[in-house]
């Protein structure tokens, strides 16, 4: 990592800390005001950031990944394509439907329904992933051709 990058990562994580004492110090003299301690919270300057979010998947990251996900379950041993082909396959429906992994490790059975398709329709059927996780509940659409 170079100086810059380094010195702006720094940054970020300085004022993720800030804001996180911020908090807790809120919640401290709110308490304080609680028990009669304090009188009034004295108001804090919002602290203005850039958002610090992770980059989005495109289409050129998705292929690298599907690429180098076929070559991982090519091995000799059973067992071990076994167990990978079932990463990948959990991959795959990360990557697809966007779910998250708390919301992949909640999903049941009666969660995954298909999507009945019109007849004349030539396309692989679909999937519906119903999950209810950090946001609220959605459905994710998916099509079965995405499993190895």
């Amino acid at each position: 990592m170079n100086g810059h990058a380094l010195s702006q990562r720094q940054e970020s994580c300085l004022l993720t800390q800030l804001k996180g004492l911020t908090s807790y110090q809120k919640q401290f003299f709110n308490w304080c005001i609680e028990k009669s301690y304090l009188e009034n919270l004295s108001r804090y300057p919002k602290l203005k950031t850039e958002a610090n979010r992770r980059p989005y998947f495109d289409n050129k990251d998705y292929n690298i990944l599907a690429r180098h996900l076929r070559e991982f379950t090519k091995h000799n041993l059973k067992w071990l394509v076994r167990d990978r082909v079932m990463l990948v396959n959990y991959v795959l429906i990360l990557s697809n439907t966007g779910i998250r992994v708390g919301e992949a490790r909640n999903l049941k059975w009666k969660d995954i329904r298909e999507i009945p398709k019109a007849r004349e329709d030539n396309k692989p059927e679909d999937i519906a992933l119903f999950v209810s996780g950090k946001t609220e509940a959605s459905t994710r659409p998916m099509r079965k051709s995405y499993f190895m």
